[in-house]
């Protein structure tokens, strides 16, 4: 057997080792009723740190640490934060995480976002942003001075279901569409961000900083 299709192997083996570690737990995660990203987004995310190698990366709603996983694997030298209020997911997460990469710089935040941001000392260029979707406008608020300029800002869940194309929808969704809408307001101001939409999964918006 050729060198060329030794590495091709070992290359193909890591993959699928890496998928059925994921779909495993991705499995789990969904029979104990937690939410995961769509794979489409997560795989999304994996690429955009791979190309942009963000330092400081900041998520808002991390859950048991799904999507994580993919904003961690190709973090250097730098750290990752995440936070999330429900302490069981957040514990879920921080063992599932320090059991894969635990040589890596990480720390979870067991809280209200809102409340936390404002502590957190570093700089980010890299968040990304999953949490209550009616309080989008006030995390993105609150990341302000927070993120570097030419940092980047990604929120998940932006086409709602595709309740943001339509013209009403029930009062139980009220709330979260007029934080996801108010959301996407403020980050159309050209002044301050240059934002682009992806219809992956159930839309993501990508957020470029000019603070």
């Amino acid at each position: 057997m050729s060198k060329t299709s030794i590495t091709h192997n070992k290359l193909l083996n890591k993959y699928l080792a890496e998928k059925k570690l994921l779909d495993d737990y991705r499995k789990d995660a969904v029979n104990e009723k937690m939410p995961v990203v769509d794979n489409q987004v997560a795989r999304f995310i994996e690429v955009f740190c791979m190309l942009k190698k963000p330092k400081n990366i900041l998520e808002i709603g991390c859950g048991c640490g799904y999507s994580s996983y993919f904003l961690i694997k190709n973090l250097g030298r730098g750290q990752y934060t995440g936070i999330d209020l429900n302490k069981d997911r957040l514990l879920r997460a921080r063992e599932f995480l320090n059991g894969i990469y635990g040589q890596k710089t990480m720390h979870f935040c067991h809280g209200d976002a809102l409340q936390i941001i404002p502590t957190l000392e570093e700089k980010f260029d890299l968040v990304f942003i999953d949490g209550a979707k009616y309080q989008y406008p006030d995390y993105l608020k609150s990341l302000m001075g927070k993120v570097g300029r030419s940092g980047f800002i990604l929120a998940d869940n932006v086409f709602y279901g595709g309740r943001v194309f339509r013209p009403a929808c029930s009062s139980h969704h009220q709330n979260s569409l007029s934080g996801i809408s108010e959301y996407l307001n403020l980050v159309s101001n050209r002044n301050n961000f240059r934002t682009r939409l992806y219809d992956i999964g159930d839309g993501i918006s990508v957020s470029e900083v000019w603070l």
